[in-house]
């Protein structure tokens, strides 16, 4: 009788470590969940207005990073995150985001504010190549020092009614854009451009460079 007793005491409490297992389980999904949709509003176009060019593109990087984890609660969405910072290129990002994420929740992830903000497909090229580059359909100039020129006429491109008479009435998510590069300019220059470019879903730039 003891023995028989016993098992059923081992039998309740499997079946009870067992739900609390699945208990846990379903819980642990929903603040994936719930992480997942944190990490997405981080990069919501209002959440960015007050870019400015001070930053540069290591201390924006920097930035985002820090944005997403605070946002974030769980361990692993931490983890996720530092993950996607070693991502090579711009292109690989939201596809690998995609499948990390739902890893964690169990269903697919979607977040155009992501996709816009990493969207850009460049293409980046010599002068002496550039014959070969398809034509633009809209050229801006980075000049040194952080200066910016459309056809040779110097632009804030952080003053938002310059940018929506200059470019953003001119520009369409289809236009090819090509952006042009003076000798020295350093790259961290085009990331105030693409954040902005980005935002307005625009999807081919090709990006030429003197040096």
């Amino acid at each position: 009788m003891n023995k028989k007793n016993t098992g059923c005491v081992v039998r309740v409490q499997f079946v009870f470590v067992l739900l609390l297992l699945l208990v846990s389980c379903d819980s642990g999904t929903e603040k994936y969940k719930q992480d997942a949709k944190a990490f997405c509003d981080v990069f919501a176009v209002e959440n960015w207005k007050e870019f400015k060019s001070e930053l540069s593109f290591e201390e924006l990087n920097d930035l985002v990073i820090a944005r997403s984890k605070s946002a974030v609660k769980t361990k692993a969405f931490s983890a996720l995150i530092e993950e996607l910072d070693k991502v090579e290129f711009f292109r690989d990002l939201s596809p690998t985001a995609k499948g990390k994420i739902q890893e964690l929740t169990g269903e697919e992830w979607s977040c155009p504010d992501y996709e816009k903000f990493y969207q850009l497909t460049i293409r980046k090229a010599s002068v002496s190549s550039e014959a070969n580059s398809k034509v633009s359909e809209f050229q801006i100039e980075i000049g040194a020092q952080g200066r910016y020129f459309i056809q040779g006429k110097e632009i804030d491109i952080y003053d938002d009614v310059v940018w929506g008479k200059e470019i953003s009435s001119k520009v369409t998510p289809d236009t090819l854009l090509t952006i042009n590069m003076q000798s020295g300019v350093n790259d961290e220059q085009l990331k105030p451009l693409f954040i902005r470019l980005s935002a307005m879903g625009v999807k081919n730039v090709q990006v030429i460079s003197e040096d």
